[in-house]
């Protein structure tokens, strides 16, 4: 690979930390402009007690809630999980198997605001809560 593509990859990396970093402060949206999906109408994340700041899609299902997307530099992605692991996230984490899944933005009514979709991703480290997973490209609606 060379240094131009490789910076490339950097660049893009930042970018899309960034991205997610504002959308988190600021938001790109407000909650009337969100699509008409509820995270807690879906699946095992149906936990409408709390608020979630994300939530995982798996296939176009909400399968787990998560604390926190960080650590994102060139094509990988870190994040850390909740208290409650779905079991089709887990599997999915230590099948090694490349697969699209989404990452959604929710509003404090679980609702998606923004939503980041990870092409050709594989988890590529996992432990003490988080995963660590490489992608080919990233998709932002």
């Amino acid at each position: 690979m060379t240094s131009s593509i490789k910076r490339r990859l950097l660049v893009a990396g930042a970018t899309a930390t960034a991205l997610l970093t504002l959308s988190v402060f600021c938001g790109s949206a407000n909650a009337s402009a969100a699509p008409a999906t509820s995270a807690a109408a879906a699946g095992p994340c149906r936990d409408t007690l709390t608020s979630h700041n994300f939530a995982v899609y798996l296939d176009n299902n909400c399968v787990e809630f998560i604390l926190e997307v960080s650590g994102m530099t060139g094509n990988t992605v870190t994040l850390v999980r909740g208290a409650a692991h779905s079991q089709a996230f887990t599997d999915f984490i230590l099948s090694s198997r490349r697969k699209n899944f989404s990452v959604a933005l929710l509003d404090s009514q679980n609702r998606t605001i923004k939503q980041y979709n990870f092409r050709n991703a594989q988890a590529i480290r996992y432990g003490g809560g988080s995963v660590t997973f490489q992608f080919q490209e990233i998709v932002i609606s």
